[in-house]
């Protein structure tokens, strides 16, 4: 999936991007609309956690799910219900409608005869309805026709919907959300113990979406005043892509800024060697263009 999002983005640098002194305010980035689950910006708390994360269902770093009682019992979710589990959840966050039988039929039970995948589905469901009550305040339902997963957000807590919630930028950006987002997600990537070909394209969204509202910004942060933190929002952008090449440059600047040169340089000679073995040629900008800001 890194992979496939640095050569996605491989073109989009023209020149080497430049840490602005202003701060930033920029529109949503065209993510779906997840109806009654969505919420304003306003009603979470976006101070940066400490401690502990508190949350019931976990994402980023490997799936886990704490019931009511602050128990983990991710080990009761077997191969097959946690896959149905999360493709009901990522199909209701995707449109809202959440999925439909055929569609989980054909995904999960393809090599079943019709009868069967029938059959199949519906004890699973039953199963899946009886482990979700025990995390409380999710249900599953087929009210529309779709299954559907419903859960209430003050009280049932996920990374992956306090993600969604900044990442959508409605409003201003600003350090406190921005540190929540580091805080979740340098755990490490978005279900990254889980690989199913139809996942593929929502941890491709998710990724892109934590990317660019990062690097957005970096972009506009002013480095001096806390090169530590733009250390830190790079390190969480390389879970993500690990040659990404404005993270690379941002964190080389604050290590130079802090006077780390040594640190800064073998940051970049990494990257250089990453990128050729991925790309097969040499990044086109040099150490030193890159702290300069130079362009060819």
């Amino acid at each position: 999936m890194i992979v496939l999002y640095t050569i996605k983005r491989k073109k989009r640098i023209q020149s080497v991007p430049k840490i602005k002194d202003k701060k930033v305010t920029f529109p949503d980035l065209e993510r779906k609309e997840i109806g009654k689950n969505e919420v304003e910006e306003k009603d979470l708390d976006f101070k940066p956690i400490e401690k502990e994360f508190k949350y019931q269902i976990i994402f980023f770093g490997g799936f886990q799910v704490i019931n009511k009682n602050q128990e983990d019992i991710t080990g009761k979710f077997s191969p097959l219900l946690k896959e149905l589990f999360l493709l009901i959840w990522m199909y209701t966050f995707k449109n809202n409608k959440g999925i439909s039988s055929s569609k989980l039929i054909e995904i999960l039970w393809y090599d079943k005869p019709t009868r069967s995948g029938q059959n199949n589905r519906s004890v699973n469901i039953t199963k899946l309805k009886n482990l979700i009550k025990e995390v409380g305040d999710c249900t599953i339902d087929k009210e529309t026709g779709y299954w559907k997963i419903n859960h209430n957000y003050k009280e049932l807590k996920t990374d992956y919907y306090e993600v969604i919630q900044i990442t959508k930028n409605k409003k201003t950006i600003n350090r406190d959300r921005i540190d929540h987002l580091i805080k979740i997600t340098q755990k490490g990537p978005f279900l990254s113990n889980l690989n199913y070909e139809w996942l593929d394209s929502f941890k491709q969204d998710v990724a892109d979406a934590i990317i660019e509202t990062l690097i957005n910004f970096a972009e506009s942060f002013d480095f001096k005043t806390d090169p530590d933190f733009i250390l830190h929002l790079c390190d969480c952008i390389f879970n993500f892509d690990s040659i990404n090449e404005e993270a690379v440059v941002f964190k080389c600047k604050a290590y130079n800024y802090k006077g780390n040169h040594s640190l800064a340089e073998s940051t970049f000679k990494k990257f250089q060697k990453e990128y050729k073995l991925l790309y097969a040629q040499d990044f086109k900008y040099s150490f030193q263009e890159i702290l300069e800001n130079k362009n060819k």
